[in-house]
């Protein structure tokens, strides 16, 4: 036996044979077909989806596959296989000389050292044409994806040097960058094929609406208001834009340029504007600081606990809001105006209003109005007026919770927790954590259905208990569990929990403030002080405290208070600022258990007239989408857009299959057009193993007069598959993450 024998013989490990065997074993095959029947039956309907699923994520991935496949053949190149979906080989069919050959599950009981194997079955058609073919076309057993096999070219993508004039290696440069770039343009050409056929048939989208302008963000400073439409940016004009055009417009806007726009107002006036989007930290790109617009229907939520919430405060899903206290509306912004209100003194009165809402049922409509009280409640972090906290209280108890075990009940106050009077959050919150599987005495004072108040004392227990997958895959143990949601929030009292000083107090070291701290006022009340009086204006509550000191803005006033357990009046002179950034509450709704109105996102329907119009939609939306996946991908290379943005494989079939269960058909063919579009700008980036650094390495082959060595080609290959391999597996691991904790 020579030497080449003896390496030949030994090119396969027994280690490799064994589990290579087993995969393309019967009983490997008989596993995964009986596991594909068990779940087909379990659930047809589910199956069905996730069968679409399947095929719209795999059409788009053999899409770009059929580009390489009609490339190679158009220049001659010998495509050994061209297979749909991945794994063990379901069918195989060949031109052979005398006919058509059929291979069924090919591979089964096949020697794995043996390029071909009759499997299960294997007939032959014949024809009276006798023609060798080339390529055996595949179905696999995964439907997902799909890939060719050219003559020259390796899994690792290393060409192999030989003297067929048909391998890939030789043939001229610009033949293989044709076969190497048909791949992403199929992508491109199909998504917007895709995105023309959508818009032939109508899709609705969210369009550049404005819903709301952050506070301080260049919108907001320019004057942008909220139910501004956009009908022009930087010079183009049209009836409808997407907002995601109109993100694009400031995310592509190059430093210090301004995004000119030209906007309708609700009052159906025209104006110009030019903003200067600024650099978003957390998204990572260029912002105006506008969100999209929501419509006045009411969406289903997703938990069944929601909607249980939704119908006890008097909505449900698919009502359309009509009007807010007899007056109409026709925008969400006008109905939040109304729902959430700054604690102004004139509107501090405000303790319900009257949604109007139009129901359909079983084809009948009828007009209903919905009460919805008004309650002060925290809009900053603190939730303080002029340095003064509110005490805490209790905003809901969960069921089966120590909480709820020791009697604790949604509205109680917290007088004091073991030693501490009149706790805060955080001081709450780290006693509890100190009383883990320990009794913590407490005091409450609660309130009955008659308005009469009673002290309580209780023993609350925090729970340990097992770490969530999400704390053991973190290595955390979690903090004990209470099972409440408590806030700075008893406002009906005017008592001090406790009080911010200005920021001479040592104490402010201490707190965590938000940025304005030098706006509170020397203000140095003790815990549990009653507040009675501003000037000589008496105070019964919160809302009285800011309404009377909201008359003095900018001036200074006497406050009138009576320290815990006694009844003398003592006073103290304040300085209240001209502006409300003292004013830590403000007025909101109150949906029960909901943190939310849940409504849908405004969308209008795009639909071209005519095949021109849906030309033009087509190539428009295909390059607004190539253009957001080139600055998500440029963010994340910058470090200005997290690596917790990208989704994977999982990611976008858990998100296909969503939107495939959900929504109208059109909107799963719209999903899989940006897809299509993201994958071609993926591939062609120049990294190895993907097509962009394929054509790298022929341009370095170019300029350099020669091939690149078979050793220089792996070391670059193994060194892409490494990356793409290591980013793979984080984006997978991070789908999985969002799926469990329910953030997707």
């Amino acid at each position: 036996m020579t030497e080449n024998e003896i390496n030949n013989t030994n090119i396969e490990s027994p280690k490799k044979n064994t589990i290579s065997s087993f995969f393309n074993s019967p009983l490997f095959i008989i596993i995964l077909i009986l596991a594909g029947l068990a779940f087909v039956f379990r659930d047809l309907q589910r199956f069905g989806y996730i069968l679409i699923v399947l095929m719209g994520f795999g059409g788009v991935v053999l899409v770009h596959e059929l580009g390489h496949f009609l490339a190679a053949k158009s220049v001659g190149i010998l495509v050994e296989a061209f297979a749909i979906g991945m794994g063990p080989v379901l069918v195989g069919v060949k031109r052979i000389g005398n006919g058509f050959r059929f291979r069924i599950l090919p591979r089964m009981g096949a020697d794995v050292n043996s390029p071909e194997g009759k499997g299960l079955l294997c007939i032959t058609i014949p024809t009276a044409k006798k023609v060798e073919g080339d390529t055996e076309y595949q179905i696999r057993i995964l439907p997902i994806g799909g890939f060719v096999k050219m003559l020259g070219q390796e899994d690792m993508g290393t060409v192999e040097h030989d003297n067929n004039p048909r391998s890939f290696v030789n043939k001229g440069f610009w033949q293989r960058i044709w076969v190497i770039s048909a791949g992403v343009i199929m992508n491109v050409v199909s998504g917007g094929l895709l995105f023309i056929s959508v818009f032939a048939h109508g899709v609705d989208l969210p369009p550049a609406v404005i819903g709301k302008v952050l506070p301080d963000s260049p919108a907001a400073k320019a004057g942008i208001q909220a139910g501004d439409k956009v009908i022009a940016i930087n010079g183009e004009s049209k009836d409808l834009f997407t907002f995601t055009e109109l993100m694009m417009a400031a995310a592509f806007a190059d430093k210090d340029e301004a995004v000119k726009l030209k906007v309708s107002h609700p009052n159906g006036s025209i104006e110009d504007f030019e903003i200067k989007p600024e650099m978003n930290a957390e998204m990572g790109i260029q912002m105006l600081g506008v969100a999209q617009s929501e419509s006045l229907t009411i969406a289903r939520p997703k938990e069944k606990q929601a909607i249980e919430a939704l119908k006890n405060i008097g909505f449900a899903p698919g009502d359309k809001i009509v009007a807010v206290n007899g007056r109409p509306i026709q925008r969400a912004d006008q109905l939040l105006d109304i729902l959430y209100q700054p604690p102004q003194s004139n509107k501090v009165d405000t303790t319900e209003v009257n949604v109007t809402i139009q129901r359909k049922d079983q084809e009948r409509e009828t007009i209903l109005n919905v009460p919805i009280k008004i309650e002060l409640a925290s809009s900053s972090e603190t939730s303080a007026v002029l340095g003064i906290v509110p005490r805490l209280q209790v905003i809901e108890v969960l069921p089966g919770s120590p909480a709820e075990t020791a009697g604790i009940e949604s509205g109680d106050i917290v007088l004091q927790a073991g030693t501490i009077f009149y706790p805060d959050k955080t001081e709450f919150s780290e006693i509890v954590v100190t009383h883990g599987g320990k009794s913590l005495p407490l005091k409450l004072l609660r309130t009955d259905v008659n308005g009469d108040s009673s002290e309580i004392e209780l023993a609350l227990t925090p729970e340990w208990r097992e770490p969530s997958l999400r704390q053991r895959l973190t290595g955390s143990n979690g903090k004990p569990i209470i099972g409440i949601i408590y806030a700075p929030a008893d406002t009906m009292h005017p008592i001090v929990g406790t009080c911010i000083k200005s920021e001479n107090s040592a104490e402010l070291d201490k707190k965590d403030l938000p940025h304005n701290k030098n706006l509170y006022a020397s203000i140095d009340l003790p815990r549990g002080a009653k507040i009675v009086a501003v000037g000589d204006n008496p105070v019964q509550n919160y809302r009285d405290l800011i309404a009377q000191l909201g008359q003095c803005k900018g001036q200074n006033t006497v406050l009138s208070w009576i320290p815990y357990g006694e009844e003398t009046p003592r006073q103290l002179t304040v300085s209240v600022p001209s502006d409300e950034k003292w004013i830590g509450l403000s007025l909101q709704p109150d949906f029960g258990k909901l943190s939310a109105l849940p409504l849908k996102p405004l969308e209008l329907t795009f639909k071209g007239q005519s095949i021109k119009e849906n030309l033009e939609l087509g190539l428009r939306t295909s390059w607004t989408f190539i253009a957001q996946t080139y600055v998500m991908i440029k963010g994340m290379i910058h470090g200005t857009i997290g690596m917790k943005a990208a989704s994977g494989p999982v990611g976008i079939l858990k998100m296909s299959y969503t939107i495939a269960s959900e929504r109208p058909l059109v909107y799963y063919l719209y999903f899989m057009a940006t897809i299509s579009m993201a994958i071609a700008v993926f591939n062609f980036l120049p990294l190895p193993i993907v097509d962009g650094g394929l054509v790298v390495i022929l341009i370095i082959e170019k300029i350099k007069g020669s091939p690149l060595s078979i050793k220089t080609q792996e070391i670059i290959n193994y060194a892409g598959l490494a990356l793409l391999g290591s980013f793979a597996l984080f984006v997978t691991f991070q789908d999985i993450w969002k799926i469990i904790s329910g953030q997707m």
